[in-house]
C-alpha cells in the first residue's frame, strides 16, 4: 500500500467513527461515564472491507515498514498511558484528597449523608440523577473513576463479564488508588496487545448495551485517560502554586521502526 493509500485508510477509519448512531447512556442514569460517548459505526462493514488491503509486512516508506491499525493502536495506548503516569508520581494523600472548590466530589468514608458507589468502607461519590451544576472533583475521584471504568470497559469487551460498581471495594488512600489504576491499565494494555489485524475491528459489547468496534472502545478509553490525567496535572499545579518542567516522554524498548522513524531491518 502506498503512503497515499495509508492516508486514505486512516481517513476512512476516522470518518466511519465520527457520526451517526446511538449514544450510550450511563446505565445508572447518572454522571458516569464522564466524557465516554460511544456511537455505533454506520460503516462497520466498510471498515472491515478495508482489511483487504492489509499492510502487515507490506511496502515501506523511506525504509520504514507500514503498520497495521492494531499496531498503531497498541503503541499509542502504551505510550499515552505509561508516560502519563509521571503526572501522578509522588502524589501525597493531602494532594489526593485536596478539594479545590466546594461542593466537591471525592472518595469518602461511607456515611448516611454520602451518596456514591462502592461496597466497602469508602465510596466514590456519585448521584443519580446528577445535580445541576455538577460538583468539581478531587484527584482521588478522577483516579478511581479512571480505574473503575477501565476495568468495566475491558471486562465487557474482552472478558464477557458484567461488572457492577456497587461491588467494587474503593481504596482508601492514594497508594491504593494508584495501584488499582496501574493494574487496570496493565490488564487493558495486555488485552489490546493480543488484538490481531482483523479482531481490532470486531464488534464487542460495551457497558451501555451496544456492540461497537474494538478500535472505538480502545480509542475512547485512551482519550478518557489523557483527558483526566491532564486535569490531575492542572490540579497538582494549582495546589503547589506553580507548574513543573516535565521531561520528554520516554521511548519504550519495543517501539517499532515506524514510530521511531528508523529504517526497518526487515527486507
Amino acid at each position: 500500500m502506498s503512503a497515499s493509500g495509508l492516508g486514505s485508510l486512516i481517513q476512512a477509519m476516522v470518518g466511519s467513527f465520527g457520526g451517526g448512531g446511538v449514544e450510550c447512556a450511563d446505565p445508572a442514569g447518572g454522571r458516569y461515564p464522564r466524557g465516554l460517548v460511544v456511537r455505533r459505526s454506520r460503516q462497520l462493514g466498510v471498515v472491515k472491507g478495508l482489511l483487504v488491503g492489509r499492510i502487515v509486512g507490506g511496502p515501506s516508506v523511506s525504509g520504514v515498514s507500514l503498520p497495521s491499525a492494531a499496531e498503531v493502536l497498541r503503541v499509542q495506548l502504551r505510550h499515552a498511558w505509561l508516560n502519563s503516569r509521571r503526572v501522578l508520581e509522588g502524589v501525597t494523600d493531602d494532594e489526593y484528597f485536596w478539594e479545590p472548590t466546594s461542593p466537591c466530589w471525592s472518595v469518602r468514608r461511607r456515611a448516611s449523608a454520602v451518596r456514591g458507589w462502592g461496597s466497602g468502607e469508602f465510596v466514590c461519590e456519585d448521584a443519580s440523577p446528577p445535580p445541576d451544576p455538577l460538583p468539581t472533583t478531587t484527584i482521588a475521584w478522577r483516579v478511581i473513576h479512571l480505574a473503575a471504568w477501565t476495568d468495566i470497559y475491558r471486562q465487557f469487551a474482552f472478558d464477557g463479564t458484567r461488572p457492577d460498581l456497587n461491588h467494587v471495594d474503593v481504596p482508601a488512600d492514594a497508594s491504593g488508588g494508584l495501584a488499582w489504576l496501574h493494574g487496570a491499565q496493565d490488564a487493558f494494555i495486555a488485552d489490546v496487545d493480543g488484538l490481531s489485524t482483523e479482531s481490532v475491528f470486531e464488534p464487542r459489547p460495551a457497558h451501555c448495551g451496544e456492540t461497537v468496534p474494538v478500535v472505538r472502545l480502545v480509542t475512547t478509553m485512551l482519550t478518557e485517560h489523557v483527558h483526566h490525567i491532564a486535569e490531575i496535572g492542572v490540579l497538582r499545579d494549582r495546589r503547589r502554586g506553580h507548574a513543573l518542567i516535565q521531561p520528554q516522554p520516554s521511548s519504550l524498548m519495543s517501539d517499532p521502526s515506524w514510530w521511531t522513524g528508523t529504517q526497518s531491518t526487515h527486507p
